[in-house]
């Protein structure tokens, strides 16, 4: 059977993709997680750049860094991922998704300056980072959501998602979370789509989230939880 990949340019053949980077975010806007550093001595930090200076405390202090969430530089992306590309690299999965600056033009524009593939996701990022328009949404709604973006494209660009993810959960998961995380698992029946989670801070909280898929009918063999080293 001829396997098929959705990028943002089409699709291509499976064999095609090559060593693949399985979860990237090349432009981003994580603003709505950030915090600033409680600790006085810290404070400065918040708007350092992003550097060998500050990698040891961006370590543990990952969000309270405005330059660490947040990512608008086109040229850099392009230049990195043809470092990428040079040592070897094929295809890249973009698992940004509103709630953190989704932007399916500027992924065109990256993949056709670098002749990467960039499969995009589709999804809802944690609640906090969302607007009220989409924290209202029914299950019925996001699924319909999901469906469109990967079978028509995002918005009237044409451009679809080939991943659903990476789908964003809370500790504890909020219930409108959950309602994206069930959304989830009926858009993967409807459209053969693989399912990105990223789950809570929490060691329990894969466990939870995988049997609210298996309970909405997703195919689990289908499904990759994001930050398991971290939780």
């Amino acid at each position: 059977m001829t396997t098929k990949a959705q990028t943002v340019l089409g699709t291509v053949d499976g064999a095609a993709l090559g060593f693949t980077l399985p979860h990237e975010h090349l432009v981003f806007d994580g603003s709505s997680i950030f915090s600033e550093p409680a600790a006085a001595s810290d404070k400065h930090m918040a708007h350092s750049p992003v550097g060998w200076k500050t990698l040891s405390w961006l370590r543990y202090h990952p969000y309270e860094n405005l330059d660490n969430v947040r990512m608008f530089d086109e040229d850099e992306a392009t230049s990195e991922l043809l470092l990428f590309l040079k040592a070897g690299g094929s295809t890249v999965v973009d698992v940004t998704i509103p709630g953190i600056g989704r932007d399916p033009e500027a992924l065109c524009r990256i993949s056709r300056m670098t002749g990467v593939n960039i499969v995009m996701g589709t999804g809802l990022y944690t609640e906090p980072s969302l607007t009220q328009e989409y924290r209202d949404m029914s299950v019925d709604d996001i699924v319909a959501f999901f469906v469109r973006d990967v079978r028509e494209g995002v918005g009237n660009s044409g451009i679809r998602a080939g991943i659903i993810g990476e789908i964003g959960c809370s500790w504890p998961v909020t219930e409108m979370e959950l309602r994206s995380v069930r959304a989830a698992a009926i858009a993967q029946q409807e459209t053969g789509a693989c399912i990105s989670v990223h789950p809570g801070r929490n060691r329990e909280a894969p466990f939870h989230l995988a049997e609210a898929l298996r309970e909405a009918g997703a195919d689990l063999t289908r499904v990759i939880f994001c930050h398991t080293d971290a939780r």
